[in-house]
């Protein structure tokens, strides 16, 4: 089985079963599975200009409202809201996350480190370039040797949530 660029790990607190919930996906914008979302200014999700913004959560599942197709690995909203997406909201939630090592080569020392995402929708990748003091994502562990991964992986969770003050 290939390993993709995000993964839910399971929570900080040890349980796996996350906190999700439905939302309607932004007029005409584009979600894919495993990647992470916000809400607009409309209260719809979108991927759209992913880096800097506060993060609602990962999309864990695809056209929510007909679920008797075939799997949908990503959904494409429309006026009425009616296509929705199951977003994963649990604020202890880790992830495991490539990195694009441009600009700055992931390492060990990132460990506890800050960074922003990068990437159009279905493409995001960690911004190593961004490590700061402040950021999305915090790093808790670099290279975790997980099957399928390289060392240009690490498991983060979300430090700038939508839904926190």
């Amino acid at each position: 089985m290939a390993v993709t660029a995000h993964a839910a790990l399971g929570s900080l607190i040890g349980h796996t079963n996350g906190v999700t919930k439905r939302y309607a996906v932004a007029n005409g914008a584009t979600v894919y599975v495993n990647e992470f979302v916000y809400l607009d200014a409309a209260g719809r999700v979108t991927s759209a200009s992913i880096a800097g913004v506060r993060l609602l959560g990962q999309v864990v599942a695809a056209d929510t409202e007909n679920m008797d197709r075939a799997y949908a690995d990503n959904a494409v909203g429309n006026a009425g809201g009616t296509v929705k997406v199951l977003v994963n909201i649990d604020p202890e939630e880790r992830y495991l996350l490539k990195n694009d090592n441009v600009g700055t080569t992931f390492a060990v020392a990132h460990q506890g480190q800050y960074f922003d995402l990068v990437g159009n929708p279905g493409s995001q990748l960690v911004d190593t370039s961004t490590v700061t003091t402040s950021g999305q994502l915090v790093c808790l562990e670099f290279n975790p040797g997980i099957r399928g991964t390289d060392a240009t992986y690490g498991i983060f969770k979300i430090a700038e949530r939508q839904l926190e003050l």
